[in-house]
């Protein structure tokens, strides 16, 4: 993600990663570019497995896992202030109305930090998701997924 896109570099301070479930994603890629990162998970369980797995990156000095948001998206509050370079909704989405996601990326618009021009630092919030093809939308009847087409995703 970071080497491909020149565009996208945000800071190194603070990363979130939301519906972090066991922690793939911030053990393998945000621990690594992030000083912290926090996580948003429902499931106690998924988010004591995240902790462990960042716990080897911890030093004497500093815990990688900032804060832990035992809750699921539609109810979590994030900071009202600029805190986060990286925001990371993976596989998520799919699992939130229109409404709720329209909702929660207005709360992650608000807790990003600004860019900083001087150092061409950017923040950034990444949505990675299945996507239907043409105007296809499809509600998974197993586990009430919302597949949305492109032109959904860009309407929302």
């Amino acid at each position: 993600l970071f080497r491909s896109n020149k565009n996208i570099r945000p800071g190194v301070d603070r990363a979130l990663d939301c519906g972090c479930g066991i922690g793939r994603l911030s053990e393998n890629i945000l621990a690594k570019r992030f000083k912290t990162v926090d996580l948003i998970d429902p499931s106690p369980q998924m988010l004591s497995t995240a902790m462990k797995a960042l716990e080897k990156f911890d030093t004497n000095i500093t815990k990688k896992v900032g804060k832990v948001f035992n809750t699921s998206i539609e109810l979590v509050q994030l900071p009202m202030e600029p805190t986060y370079d990286f925001i990371v909704l993976q596989w998520v989405a799919m699992y939130l109305t229109d409404n709720d996601l329209v909702a929660f990326l207005k709360q992650c618009k608000q807790a990003l930090n600004e860019a900083d021009s001087e150092s061409g630092r950017t923040s950034v919030i990444y949505v990675k998701e299945n996507v239907m093809y043409g105007d296809q939308f499809l509600l998974g009847k197993q586990d009430l997924a919302i597949n949305r087409c492109d032109s959904h995703y860009k309407a929302i």
